[in-house]
């Protein structure tokens, strides 16, 4: 019997710089500085195949949870 391997599942870190939102929300829609944006929109073109994007929030991780793709 053989296996087919799978394609490794890409983990994209980003950062949470600048202003957020007043309320709580999920970190894909919290975060609105410009650089934030621009590395989740790198980060959803990297995993847009597959893979998992995380925040990053002061030596912690957040992972991105209802985030839309």
């Amino acid at each position: 019997m053989t296996t087919t391997p799978h394609a490794p599942e890409f983990v994209v870190v980003i950062p949470c710089l600048g202003k957020k939102l007043p309320v709580a929300a999920p970190a894909g829609e919290l975060y609105l500085g410009s650089y934030h944006r621009a590395c989740r929109a790198t980060a959803d073109a990297l995993t847009e195949g597959g893979g998992t994007v995380l925040v990053e929030q002061s030596g912690a991780v957040i992972r991105l949870i209802g985030a839309p793709r």
